[in-house]
């Protein structure tokens, strides 16, 4: 029996079991996280959709609010607005409003499992793609799961919606996980690709811009792929336009928009409210990290760094199985885009909204984890000290969270 937990590849049959088992992993950790949150975290302050946009909404016609953001109660009626949320992201959200009492919700806090419930389909859709291509065995599933189960919990992810805003970027995490595995196939499937792409087109056009325009200038420099390039091209072309649709409405609506300039986001502007340089933008934001999550994310680089160490110089690594049918610098690349990019062109950003981009920053490296778990030559040693280590990771983004609730989260 210990020979053959030891050395038996898992089979067709095994593999189904275990891909069964991550998806009871990722409903037991979203289940028991959402229930933490809705009944931890009492938010005492005005929410800016259903307590200041909605009720506008609903107590003025179209023609006057135009399914715009407004941010305080005196917005609307000093005809100002937020144009940084497209109207469909905005419609979503009311729908959601609208129906949280049919699912015993007080809040549209409640649904923010639906960001990692949307990351949890796509990262097992990525383990079941490439565990195909692997020999896998028990212990290796064993750490792919627990790797899993490590994403899931991420304290970046759920003191974020939590206890800051309730944004459109956490609901596209998944999709964008899913675009850059689409897009980074060597024969690219284009039509997947627009697929997963389109809800960052209506949602958060910017992402939509800024992970087409790398594919288009990656590609313009190494092995075309005409198909790709098409495809980027139009996802840019759409996310530009539907990134203009609240401003043009602003404007036709005679409302002032109080979105940040771009030249105060870059720090052009020479202000430096929250922002003295690109470093302490990344590493000393305006609005500081918390401990917790600041330890959590120096022993993640740790680990990733030590994982691929050990599998160059102590010849662990298998076939490298993402690179077999796909792009390393797309996939990897295109994970890190988004944050990278808006931290060389509007670092101010980075530095006063640290709550909504490091899970951006970080999801390349959960994501590397698992992977390399996928492609690791194990023996019995480093299996033993890998599952010590992923359960001291899980342990601490379990009590960062919890200390957050009771150090933050009950005071607010």
């Amino acid at each position: 029996m210990r020979n053959y937990l030891k050395n038996l590849a898992v089979p067709v049959s095994q593999r189904s079991f275990f891909i069964c088992a991550a998806c009871l992993v990722a409903f037991l950790a979203i289940f028991a996280l959402s229930y933490v949150q809705r009944n931890s975290f009492n938010h005492k302050g005005p929410e800016m959709l259903e307590d200041i946009t909605f009720p506008v909404w609903e107590n003025y016609s179209p023609s006057q609010h135009g399914y715009l953001f407004f941010r305080t109660p005196g917005s609307f009626r000093n005809h100002e607005a937020y144009t940084g949320h497209t109207q469909f992201y905005l419609m979503f959200m009311n729908a959601l409003d609208k129906s949280k009492t049919k699912f015993g919700f007080t809040s549209l806090r409640d649904f923010s499992f639906l960001g990692m419930a949307m990351l949890a389909a796509a990262a097992i859709a990525i383990i079941a793609r490439f565990s195909t291509m692997a020999n896998l065995n028990n212990q290796k599933w064993l750490l792919i799961l627990s790797a899993l189960a490590l994403l899931l919990t991420s304290p970046l992810y759920w003191i974020s919606v939590s206890a800051y805003n309730v944004d459109n970027m956490n609901l596209l995490l998944g999709f964008t996980l899913l675009s850059c595995l689409f897009a980074s196939r060597k024969n690219p499937d284009v039509v997947k690709y627009l697929l997963a792409s389109a809800p960052s087109v209506f949602f958060y056009p910017m992402l939509a811009v800024i992970l087409s325009s790398f594919f288009i200038f990656v590609l313009l420099f190494t092995k075309p792929k005409p198909q790709l390039m098409k495809g980027a091209i139009t996802i840019l072309l759409l996310g530009a336009c539907s990134f203009m649709v609240p401003r043009i409405t602003a404007n036709a609506l005679g409302l002032a928009s109080t979105s940040s300039s771009w030249l105060y986001r870059s720090g052009l502007d020479g202000s430096t409210l929250g922002y003295q340089n690109f470093i302490q933008a990344i590493l000393h934001p305006a609005n500081a990290r918390l401990a917790q999550q600041s330890t959590l994310m120096i022993l993640l680089v740790l680990v990733c760094i030590v994982q691929m160490l050990d599998m160059k110089w102590g010849n662990r690594r298998g076939s490298d199985i993402l690179s077999v049918k796909n792009d390393k610098l797309l996939f990897y690349g295109g994970l890190s885009s988004y944050y990278a990019i808006t931290a060389i062109l509007w670092p101010q950003s980075v530095s006063v909204h640290p709550y909504l981009l490091d899970m951006t920053l970080f999801l390349p490296i959960y994501i590397c984890i698992i992977i390399n778990f996928m492609d690791y030559k194990l023996d019995a040693k480093r299996f033993v000290i890998w599952s010590a280590v992923m359960a001291a990771l899980i342990m601490t983004s379990l009590t960062s969270i919890m200390q957050t609730a009771t150090t933050i989260w009950s005071n607010s």
